[in-house]
């Protein structure tokens, strides 16, 4: 029963902290959450690998949930503002298979770590190796790439529409969507 419970504790932290980066994210610019969330994430990975304590373990399996719920939000989010029209769903996709395909490769790295003699705690030294560099190269990223406003209202003097527009020099095609007032 443990082993259930630590197996389902991220995603009952992924459950709860949707709710909280959904409002975070709206007060807070995304690439101080993202840089956040991600180091937090590479730090609990690594704990959770090398401290073998279950209410270490605990605690790091739902830190770790309630980190990645950020990316689901956020992924979701700039997908919506950023992704071409006609590729919205397909780059919609992306997220899970993404998701799927790194489980999988952890499963890999795990099975063959342990196959080969190493401790169960190889797989989580290079998940961190690997989130570590991730985050390193989010660092380098502009945090108007990672925008998902859509911009500040601003109301005209034609009868209060409201003007929402993605931020100046992002994007190409810098679409505007009119809302009323």
């Amino acid at each position: 029963s443990d082993l259930g419970l630590l197996g389902s504790l991220d995603k009952v932290g992924m459950t709860f902290g949707s709710v909280c980066w959904g409002r975070a994210l709206q007060e807070v610019p995304a690439k101080t959450l993202l840089v956040l969330g991600l180091g937090l994430n590479a730090v609990c990975t690594l704990i959770f690998g090398l401290l073998p304590v279950w209410l270490s373990m605990y605690c790091c399996k739902i830190l770790m949930g309630i980190t990645q719920a950020l990316l689901v939000v956020f992924g979701t989010c700039w997908v919506v503002l950023w992704a071409p029209e006609g590729m919205r769903t397909l780059w919609m996709g992306l997220g899970p298979a993404s998701a799927a395909l790194g489980t999988g490769l952890g499963m890999a790295i795990t099975g063959y770590g342990t196959a080969h003699g190493l401790p169960y705690s190889f797989a989580y030294i290079v998940d961190f190796s690997i989130l570590t560099g991730l985050w390193a190269i989010l660092l380098s990223v502009p945090g108007l790439r990672l925008s998902i406003e859509t911009g500040r209202p601003d109301h005209n003097a034609t009868g209060g529409s409201v003007e929402l527009q993605r931020p100046a020099g992002a994007s190409a095609d810098n679409r505007t969507v009119r809302q009323a007032a």
